[in-house]
């Protein structure tokens, strides 16, 4: 629950790509120590930019101070270590098939397996979070302001919820394209044609 809530806020800040936040190494969170303190997230490109250098984006005092509290938890640092990625999925093991399953630490210790799918290529799958995300919003009972009904939302909702707001807001296209990361200008034009 804590590591999905995490995952959720980040994509509220930032309106990053699922695969952008999965693809986080450990060591993402970066703090600037001045005369105050900021906060940073390193975070990898994918798309057409995969390759390109991770740049810094920055998240609120509350949000990094949350990140930071991640260590804190045995099971996740544990999964962090291993897998080199911030944000990590910890499971249940799975009864009655033939998956192969790892375990991190004891099983007495944590009481927890990891399914093996959940990390074959080094990163918890996009589709898995989306599922954890929509679950987390479902038995939250999170109710849309606008429709007064329980609210689903996975990635994907949340970045072009937060296209069409910044377009609501007035904010020039240019600065929709920077900020998700179009390469193409009418991708971010989309967003200002759908509030007229």
């Amino acid at each position: 629950e804590y590591i999905v809530r995490i995952c959720g806020w980040i994509l509220f800040e930032t309106y990053k790509r699922p695969l952008q936040l999965l693809g986080m190494r450990k060591d993402a969170l970066f703090i600037f120590k001045g005369h105050r303190w900021q906060y940073f997230l390193r975070i990898p490109k994918v798309k057409a930019q995969t390759g390109d250098a991770a740049e810094l984006w920055p998240v609120s005092e509350a949000l990094g101070k949350s990140i930071q509290a991640l260590g804190d938890r045995p099971m996740l640092l544990a999964l962090q270590e291993k897998f080199d990625r911030l944000i990590v999925v910890p499971g249940r093991k799975q009864g009655g098939n033939n998956r192969k399953e790892i375990t991190i630490g004891s099983q007495e210790q944590y009481g927890l397996e990891l399914p093996m799918e959940w990390h074959e290529h080094g990163q918890v799958p996009t589709g898995t979070m989306t599922r954890l995300l929509r679950r987390w919003s479902i038995e939250r009972n999170i109710v849309s302001p606008r429709t007064g009904k329980v609210l689903i939302f996975g990635a994907k909702r949340v970045r072009h919820t937060g296209g069409t707001r910044l377009a609501m807001q007035g904010t020039p296209r240019g600065e929709i394209q920077t900020i998700f990361e179009h390469d193409d200008p009418t991708s971010a034009q989309a967003y200002i044609d759908a509030v007229a």
